[in-house]
């Protein structure tokens, strides 16, 4: 009972030391959100919240570290969550590209409610990283006209050398059930 007590305790105080990390305006972005990333898993709401905020803040800095944080493999589950995913989906549209690519590779690998939609409206606004958002499309392609607008946009860049990922990327156009998706 009293290692209990005393694990509990410095739990506690653990908690109070990120939460002032996480609040602490003079301390990096990616510090701020890792903080608030360990307060969640933690189970401590203060935590989501920030990284809700962060997301809605229209700071390069805080978008771009909550989106690293939330794809670490530590602050995934949180993308479950409808009220954190239904955030990034804006961020595919973000004037920040280092933002775009993060809100795409999350689009891509993660699913998030709105995805192949929102990718879909960036790619036709025509900025952004277009080869990282029509391959973030490309996985999640569900529709024909997805694919008709991710493809003008891929290859563009000639790899030096060509990976399983690229054929994993396709898989769900090649194997796609509708002829539509095959032969666009």
């Amino acid at each position: 009972s009293d290692l209990l007590d005393a694990l509990t305790q410095e739990s506690i105080k653990a908690a109070a030391g990120l939460i002032r990390i996480m609040n602490d305006p003079a301390a990096a972005a990616p510090c701020r959100a890792r903080a608030a990333q360990i307060v969640a898993n933690m189970g401590r709401l203060e935590g989501e919240q920030f990284l809700i905020a962060s997301l809605d803040s229209h700071s390069r800095d805080a978008e771009d570290a909550a989106l690293e944080t939330l794809g670490d493999w530590r602050g995934n589950r949180l993308l479950n969550r409808p009220d954190i995913a239904c955030r990034i989906v804006p961020l595919l549209e973000s004037p920040h590209l280092d933002v775009v690519k993060k809100a795409a590779h999350l689009a891509a690998w993660h699913t998030l409610t709105g995805a192949e939609d929102g990718l879909l409206k960036a790619i036709t606004s025509g900025h952004g990283p277009l080869e990282e958002l029509a391959e973030a499309l490309a996985q999640v392609a569900t529709r024909p006209e997805s694919v008709r607008a991710a493809i003008p946009h891929l290859f563009q860049t000639r790899q030096k050398q060509y990976t399983h990922r690229i054929s994993f990327i396709f898989t769900g156009v090649i194997n796609h059930p509708d002829p539509r998706m095959r032969s666009e």
